[in-house]
């Protein structure tokens, strides 16, 4: 499957007048899938999804977080802390990429966003969500049994500002994002994550959240995808989401680690298809 495609790019407004950049593909007259990605990675982690079937029905948008990949990095905690920053961001994309049916897939920390979105302006707009190795909190102590504890002898090192060590924490950090791996695609990826800068990444890590009210309260359908192997978010953090999500599916995948998107992307991207398309039949 090739790794590269001709995207569409624009530069939006968020929260602040920061800048966000944006990539969008296939079919503007079909559903909206709205792809988040995670903690320090970019919008090219969704090629996979851009290079599917998918484009020939939906309208794929992706875009990097505040901080991240060719968005506008702000200095300063207060630009990464606060929950209304990234549900504006996300407003403002939702927003520009105007559609009749919505689906919002949310990656690792890129669910939170979804949870900071809907707290912000509820579920109206909002056809279905999808969670992807994802997290319902952060900060708290009902964490603690629902991550791995492997990536923790490194993690701290992805946050300092000593360029070697730095590089050498996301080497091992990408390297576990997946099964397997080529020495090429770890490089891209490693390059990829190091966009991120140290501080932005401290920052996310220290924000308290805890969306169980939001989530519960989300009526419409919902899909908990999972790699089996994640070393960092365990499966117990997906069948507490299903939980959660009173509409929701729970669909396992055991040949993927954290990137079941990227690892399985036949099977994604078929699960995508007809949860997309059931929904834009249930809106006629």
């Amino acid at each position: 499957m090739p790794e590269t495609a001709l995207f569409n790019e624009d530069y939006l407004t968020g929260a602040n007048g920061i800048q966000l950049y944006c990539r969008s593909a296939g079919n503007p007259g079909g559903p909206l899938i709205l792809f988040i990605h995670g903690w320090s990675q970019t919008h090219s982690v969704w090629n996979r999804q851009f290079n599917s079937e998918l484009a020939e029905a939906c309208h794929l948008v992706a875009f990097d977080l505040r901080g991240h990949g060719y968005s506008e990095c702000p200095v300063g905690d207060d630009h990464y802390l606060n929950g209304q920053l990234y549900a504006d961001d996300l407003r403002a994309v939702i927003t520009h990429y105007k559609s009749d049916v919505l689906v919002l897939v949310g990656w690792s920390a890129g669910a939170l966003v979804i949870g900071d979105y809907l707290r912000r302006y509820g579920q109206d707009d909002v056809d279905g969500i999808i969670m992807v190795n994802g997290l319902h909190c952060l900060g708290i102590a009902e964490l603690t049994d629902m991550l791995g504890t492997g990536p923790g002898d490194y993690m701290p090192d992805t946050m300092t500002n000593d360029v070697q060590v730095q590089h050498h924490a996301m080497l091992r950090c990408m390297r576990d994002m997946a099964l397997e791996i080529t020495p090429q695609q770890l490089q891209l990826m490693t390059a990829q994550s190091m966009m991120t800068t140290p501080p932005v990444r401290a920052a996310l890590m220290a924000r308290v959240i805890d969306h169980t009210d939001v989530l519960t309260r989300f009526s419409k359908p919902a899909r908990v995808i999972h790699g089996r192997h994640d070393p960092f978010i365990l499966i117990s953090a997906a069948r507490h989401l299903q939980t959660l999500l009173s509409r929701s599916t729970l669909s396992l995948y055991e040949k993927s680690a954290h990137m079941p998107f990227w690892e399985e992307p036949d099977k994604f991207n078929r699960e995508l298809t007809r949860f997309s398309r059931e929904i834009s039949e249930a809106a006629r």
